[in-house]
């Protein structure tokens, strides 16, 4: 929308009225992200796209329908709705649009003021739009258009917290705050359920900004990198030889001092990433120390392994936690092989942007082959096909599986898990309707806690890239009796269908970053950290795409570790058992790691004064 604001200032000078499409939600490979925009007016102009082409057309008739009737409305274009055929959409990805008889004032006055063309209050904002209840919902699937309703009043949420408008209960309104929060940081906008009902958060932060701690040569190219895309840039060195406006004569701010010193003056928080250039161990650690403390989204400093090594044990023995020190990227940047400055820059930014958007960093020809070969192999074989293999293929296989699996070998990973859980997304499956039970199971006390509340405990401490919990339609008493941490909720609006449709809208609402799903019920509170650290370890890319536990007292298969690359099973699971018929079915798609003891569930309770008289609730 920020683009568009000069264009849009045009037309409302010719006394124009422009209405918007606005894409809300993406599935797959979207041509464009949510929150692109396409701009119409009444007699056809046109600026902006919802999708590089394919469906503009479509939605300029949506508009002219939405102005016609006062009435706004989703409509989902995909390569499951035969109308995403009609207009082009034939891509590989489904785009959920909402058309508006309107231009929200709200939302032009965000992108004015966060473009730097409006005066009058400042800061990053989110402009939070109630999407009409006959909008698609998490699930992906095809869906057919509704009638819409006329636009409901919006809720603005500022980047310091406070909120224009409410949802009427101050428990939704911490959560709705919280969520646009996160949407500012990323800076990216999402659909969100809550409250029974579908939210639009159309993110408008402020530019991103790059903090350089050090005047060095290097970061004469970054700062020129940064501000191509576009962010704001400031730099700092104590050393006034260094921090001179002929050095720098493009950058945003230069501040003569050290990172410590002057963090109030420049603001120092958590949307700022910080590159410590320096290399001067008074200067560097101060620097790492404050930024990481300040909650800054991206800390890097350079520095050669044995460098880093001794800065961190130098950083711990100063009390700096472990958590900290993950969030400490060193050496810096993205190993793109060049030595040169320029080329040292490049790479800096590049991990700038990838930590930005939770992406891998791998080359995209690799993520794209893998996740299609992936998607295609285990499709074929929840089927039953053998995929013919090309010649050499198998035995290039089994040779990498075995370089990867031999220790000491050149492609052996090493200790630690094979995928970063930073890397993966937890998905909670807490829509059941608890027939067995009785009453809302998971609000059930044990220990002193609600059964779900154990299970959210025990994945918080992971630090998963993201975590989604699946309700179900009677979800407001669990939305009342938990107490949340960073979990995005997510509504089945077929809770009935069984554990295999949760399953699906689980997997349909983890962002393009997770390369792993880590699958979970709510009604096993007694799943252990010593249970999902294995799976993540045992997880290869190159190896089955399912990890799952044996428990030594025999059980259940939960929690199970699912990779992208066999997400499309879950479109091919029924009923309550969810993947489990399928994996049994094919065997070779599943590897086991043996743990011990149990993972009980939970389904009368019976079963829950079991888990109380067996003991202590083991601590997490």
């Amino acid at each position: 929308m920020k683009e568009l604001v000069e264009t849009l200032a045009a037309w409302r000078a010719e006394n124009a009225v422009v209405g918007r499409a606005v894409v809300v939600r993406t599935f797959g490979s979207a041509p464009r992200p949510e929150g692109a925009v396409l701009l119409a007016t009444a007699d056809g102009r046109l600026a902006g796209s919802v999708s590089g082409g394919c469906v503009e057309g479509a939605a300029f008739e949506e508009i002219e329908r939405a102005r016609a009737s006062g009435r706004a409305r989703v409509i989902r274009y995909g390569i499951s709705d035969e109308e995403a055929w009609n207009v082009g959409l034939a891509c590989g990805g489904t785009i959920d649009v909402l058309a508006e008889p309107l231009v929200r004032p709200e939302a032009e006055a965000a992108a004015r003021a966060t473009a730097g063309l409006e005066p009058g209050p400042g800061g990053g904002r989110a402009v939070i739009t109630p999407l009409p209840a006959d909008a698609p919902g998490a699930a992906f699937g095809p869906h057919e258009t509704g009638a819409g309703e006329p636009p409901g009043p919006v809720v603005v949420a500022w980047e310091d917290g406070h909120l224009d408008g409410s949802l009427g209960d101050p428990a939704l309104d911490a959560e709705l705050g919280r969520l646009a929060g996160e949407a500012l940081v990323r800076g990216t906008s999402r659909t969100v359920e809550l409250a029974g009902r579908s939210w639009f958060i159309e993110a408008y932060p402020l530019r991103p900004r790059l903090v350089v701690v050090g005047a060095v040569q290097v970061a004469i190219p970054l700062v020129a990198v940064a501000r191509t895309l576009g962010y704001e840039t400031v730099v700092v060195d104590g050393r006034p030889a260094f921090a001179t406006r002929e050095r720098f004569p493009d950058v945003d701010r230069l501040v003569l001092g050290w990172a410590d010193e002057v963090a109030d003056e420049i603001g120092l928080g958590p949307a700022d990433a910080v590159a410590v250039l320096s290399h001067d161990v008074k200067f560097d650690e101060p620097a790492i120390v404050t930024a990481i403390e300040r909650g800054c989204r991206y800390v890097g400093a350079v520095g050669s392994r044995r460098t880093q090594e001794d800065r961190r044990a130098r950083l711990r023995a100063a009390g700096m936690t472990d958590g900290g020190l993950a969030r400490l990227r060193g050496p810096i940047g993205l190993d793109l092989g060049g030595r040169a400055p320029a080329e040292t820059a490049l790479a800096i930014m590049a991990e700038v942007v990838a930590a930005r958007y939770g992406a891998s960093g791998r080359p995209m020809r690799d993520v794209a082959a893998e996740r299609s070969a992936g998607a295609l192999e285990a499709a074929a074989a929840a089927r039953g096909d053998a995929p013919a293999a090309t010649p050499g293929a198998a035995a290039a296989t089994a040779a990498t599986a075995a370089t990867a699996a031999t220790p000491g070998a050149p492609g052996h990973r090493g200790r630690g898990p094979m995928i970063e859980a930073r890397r993966a997304g937890a998905v909670i499956l807490a829509a059941g309707a608890a027939s067995r039970f009785g009453s809302q199971k998971l609000l059930a006390p044990l220990g002193g806690r609600p059964l779900l509340e154990h299970v959210l405990q025990t994945v918080a401490g992971f630090g998963f890239g993201e975590t989604i919990v699946v309700v179900g339609r009677d979800a407001a008493p669990l939305e009342a009796g938990i107490s949340w941490g960073g979990e995005r909720r997510v509504l089945n609006p077929t809770p009935e269908a069984g554990l295999s449709s949760s399953l699906r809208v689980g997997l349909g609402a983890l962002g393009s970053g997770s390369e792993a799903a880590l699958i979970l019920l709510g009604d096993q509170p007694l799943v252990r950290p010593d249970v999902i650290r294995p799976l993540l370890e045992a997880f290869d890319r190159a190896g089955p795409p399912v990890v799952v536990p044996r428990y030594a007292e025999g059980g259940g298969r939960n929690p199970v570790l699912v990779g992208r690359a066999a997400w499309p099973l879950a479109a091919e699971a029924t009923g309550d058992r969810g993947l489990g018929p399928l994996l049994a079915s094919h065997p070779t798609l599943v590897r086991e790691v043996p743990v011990g003891g149990a993972n009980p569930d939970v389904d009368t309770p019976a079963d829950l004064a079991d888990l109380r008289r067996s003991g202590p609730i083991p601590a997490r």
